[in-house]
């Protein structure tokens, strides 16, 4: 396939997500006017903004999401993923420190703060949330990974050696 042609045929599937997203901003937009307001609308909506590159309605609806459910962790997940996207590192990290203080036991969004943390170069923090998701989920081989990567950033290069070993015998 030709260059000039692959191109076409991205834009032609990006625009025809874009505007699947439309579509589901117009009607999630429809039925919010319609019926009360539910968190799992407002956190949908929120994800179609992000989608098609309009952030501040997005931070807008998990917001919303957010005062709307209090106990689940979802729309500040999205709020921190998206910050962290933005580049607003200490915003990412409170918006992941309030889905961590929903869900503590969630090993995935241990992981996701543990990538904010490491990527603001809070090491120890990171160290912290990689150890607790590893103790929650043994079997998972990334995890193990990514914090040799924290490891040897502290200069642990002993621990972090353990730790690639762990991940490959998972992956084996």
């Amino acid at each position: 396939m030709s260059d000039d042609l692959f191109r076409k045929c991205l834009a032609a599937l990006i625009y025809d997500e874009a505007e699947e997203y439309q579509d589901a901003i117009r009607a999630l937009t429809g039925h919010l006017a319609a019926n009360p307001p539910t968190a799992a609308a407002y956190n949908n909506r929120g994800v179609a903004y992000w989608e098609i590159g309009q952030p501040e309605q997005a931070l807008a609806d998990f917001a919303e999401a957010a005062r709307l459910a209090p106990d689940d962790p979802m729309p500040s997940r999205n709020r921190g993923m998206l910050l962290r996207g933005l580049g607003d590192l200490p915003a990412a990290q409170a918006a992941f420190d309030t889905a961590v203080g929903i869900a503590p036991d969630d090993a995935y969004l241990r992981r996701t703060r543990a990538h904010c943390r490491a990527q603001a170069g809070q090491l120890a923090g990171a160290l912290e949330d990689f150890s607790r998701a590893i103790a929650m989920q043994p079997g998972f081989a990334q995890q193990y990974s990514d914090r040799a990567t924290v490891y040897e950033r502290l200069g642990q290069s002993a621990l972090a050696e353990q730790d690639r070993a762990a991940a490959s015998r998972l992956r084996a």
